[in-house]
C-alpha cells in the first residue's frame, strides 16, 4: 500500500498540490500558475498529475471551482468548461485509486470548520478571497450546501449593479495596486499590499474594497445570524484587511436603526491558501475509511 495521499486544488488561474502522509501531515506542496478554460483542460491537467504520483498514492482529493456534486462524482464547470461531467469515475477508471472532488469553496469551509478558524463554531461563514470569491456557511455544525449544491457562490451576489465576481475580487485588487505602485514584478503580493498601506491612492483603493467586503458580511449576518465568519485566501491573511473590515463592519451596522443585531467575530482563516488541499485530503480519508 502507497504512503501518501495526493491533495489537489484547482483554479482558473492557480493549481495548489499536496502529498499527505498517513498521519494527515502535508510533508510536500506547490502552486503552479495554470488556465483551465475548458472541461478537457481540467481533466488533462488532473490525470498528467496522477499519473506522476500514482504508484506513491493510496488516493486522490480534489477540490475545485464551479459546481460540483460530491456525492455523484460530477463537476458542472461554467460554461464553455462543461456541464455535469463523470469526474471521478473516469479517474477512477484510468488509474484504480479512490477518488474524490469537492467544490473549492467547500473544501476549504471543511478545513476550517475541523482543524481551523471555524472548529467548535456551531453557526459561522467562510468567505475566500481570490479571482473571485467564494465561501460557505455551517448551520448548526453542518455545511450548507442548498438543494442545488450551490449555496456559498457568493460571486453572484449583486453590488451596485455589479456581481461580486468584479467588485470584490482579491486578484483584481492587487493588480489595480500593482499597476499603480509601478511594484516590481518580484514582489509579492504581501510586499505590494505592505506598500500600498503608505501610499493614499493605494490606501483608499484597500478601504474601498474592505468597506464594499464589510457590506456583504453585514448581509451574511443579517441572513444567518452568524457566531463567526472567517476571511479566506491570501489576501485574508493580511493582518491590516482583518481590521479594516472590522472597523467598516461596526460603521455599517451603527448607522442602522434600531439595530438588532449579534456581531460577528470577523476573523483571519487559520489554514490559509492551504485550506483547500487539507478540506480535499479530509473528504478523501473520511470516504476511505467507509
Amino acid at each position: 500500500m502507497a504512503d501518501y495521499y495526493l491533495a489537489l486544488d484547482l483554479g482558473q488561474s492557480h493549481l495548489k498540490l499536496g502529498l499527505f502522509d498517513e498521519e494527515g501531515n502535508l510533508v510536500a506542496s506547490r502552486i503552479e500558475a495554470v488556465q483551465l478554460k475548458n472541461y478537457q483542460q481540467v481533466e488533462a491537467t488532473v490525470m498528467t498529475i496522477i499519473a506522476n504520483y500514482q504508484f506513491l498514492i493510496s488516493g486522490v482529493g480534489i477540490a475545485l471551482f464551479g459546481r460540483v456534486n460530491t456525492q455523484k462524482g460530477t463537476i458542472g464547470l461554467v460554461t464553455p468548461l462543461g456541464y455535469e461531467q463523470p469526474l471521478v469515475e473516469r479517474l477512477e477508471a484510468k488509474f484504480n485509486l479512490p477518488v474524490v472532488v469537492i467544490n473549492d469553496a467547500k473544501a476549504a469551509l471543511l478545513a476550517e470548520q475541523t482543524m481551523g478558524s471555524l472548529k467548535a463554531v456551531s453557526d459561522g461563514a467562510l468567505v475566500t478571497l481570490g479571482t473571485s470569491i467564494g465561501g460557505g456557511v455551517i448551520l448548526a455544525n453542518r455545511i450548507h450546501e442548498g438543494r442545488h449544491q450551490l449555496a456559498g457562490e457568493f460571486s453572484y451576489l449583486v453590488q451596485n449593479k455589479r456581481f461580486l465576481s468584479e467588485s470584490a475580487s482579491a486578484v483584481k485588487l492587487m493588480t489595480a495596486l500593482r499597476d499603480l505602485l509601478g511594484a516590481a514584478k518580484e514582489m509579492t503580493d504581501h510586499q505590494v499590499f505592505l506598500a500600498a498601506l503608505e501610499n493614499p491612492l493605494a490606501k483608499e483603493l484597500i478601504q474601498t474594497y474592505s468597506y464594499n467586503l464589510a457590506t456583504v458580511l453585514v448581509n451574511l449576518q443579517v441572513s444567518f445570524d452568524l457566531e463567526r465568519i472567517a476571511i479566506g485566501g491570501g489576501l485574508g491573511q493580511e493582518e491590516k484587511l482583518i481590521t479594516l473590515l472590522n472597523q467598516s463592519f461596526l460603521e455599517i451596522m451603527g448607522s442602522l436603526p434600531n439595530n438588532p443585531l449579534y456581531r460577528p467575530e470577523l476573523v483571519a482563516a487559520k489554514l490559509g491558501n492551504q485550506a483547500g488541499l487539507y478540506g480535499a485530503y479530509q473528504l478523501l480519508t473520511e470516504r476511505m475509511k467507509r
